[in-house]
């Protein structure tokens, strides 16, 4: 008796499509400024922004001192009441 080949077929795999890749915004070039709190005044920040926001209220707060606008600050206040609920 003659074998027979049997045959087994692979399924052919597919390369998931590729999505395009976004392009990225320019980065800028970003510098660090510290300052030492005391708790108390750190907690104070975190309450009036809550935890996610500290940072960005804090330089929104400190730009707007700096450039003396008043429409900023004020904005800046009323935007961290809005998250904080």
């Amino acid at each position: 008796m003659a074998k027979q080949k049997t045959e087994t077929k692979v399924p052919s795999v597919k390369k998931a499509e590729t999505k395009p890749k976004k392009e990225k915004a320019p980065k800028e070039d970003l510098v660090v400024f510290a300052i030492r709190l005391t708790e108390p005044e750190r907690k104070a920040i975190h309450d009036a922004a809550g935890p996610r926001n500290a940072t960005q209220f804090v330089r929104a707060v400190a730009l707007a001192a700096a450039r003396e606008d008043d429409a900023a600050f004020k904005n800046a206040i009323s935007e961290a009441r809005k998250l904080r609920g």
